[in-house]
């Protein structure tokens, strides 16, 4: 499984609840072009990597695997999802996006409330990584890693139910996860 993450923010001017509504409403139209197995977007407060201390939104768009990227990319601005797409754009400012995937599947991806962003430590190797990683194999956890070095953010994300306690040697920036029409 694969997961498509995007950063967003609005213009300045933009009211909050007007985005976040026309957001709803591109994503409610993009669900029925059957591309992606689910989508989910959330509010967090700020990430490094896009302008800290500002709020942003992210989407995760969550696919069986990368043959599902062209017909993502052509869909999301065409046919039923071109007007909704314009007025999510027209508003929107900046704009990021990593692919990952999913390496741990211990939770699904609309019931995280919490993740943490984090790279594998200089000198670490990976095995020493995912050897420290499985301590937190349990139910209400997972594990993304991006792929290919694409996007701005750290290799990995933890996403979890429950706030997460990384293992010794693991840090990483936590943020919450807002659910976007559910607060």
């Amino acid at each position: 499984m694969l997961v498509y993450v995007f950063w967003h923010q609005p213009r300045a001017g933009i009211a909050l609840d007007e985005y976040a509504g026309a957001l709803l409403a591109f994503e409610s139209v993009f669900k029925q072009q059957g591309d992606v197995t689910d989508i989910q977007s959330f509010r967090m407060e700020s990430v490094p990597w896009f302008g800290a201390g500002q709020r942003v939104y992210t989407d995760w768009y969550v696919m069986d695997d990368s043959s599902r990227l062209d017909p993502i990319n052509e869909h999301a601005v065409t046919g039923p999802c071109e007007a909704p797409h314009h007025v999510i754009a027209a508003m929107a400012g900046a704009g990021a996006g990593s692919l990952y995937d999913i390496t741990y599947p211990g939770c699904a991806i609309d019931e995280a409330r919490h993740s943490v962003w984090l790279s594998k430590p200089n000198g670490m190797s990976y095995a020493d990584f995912r050897a420290r990683w499985s301590t937190l194999e349990t139910a209400g956890v997972c594990l993304l890693q991006r792929r290919m070095g694409l996007g701005p953010s750290p290799e990995f994300c933890a996403l979890g139910i429950e706030a997460i306690t990384l293992p010794e040697g693991l840090s990483g920036e936590t943020r919450a996860l807002a659910p976007i029409g559910q607060v």
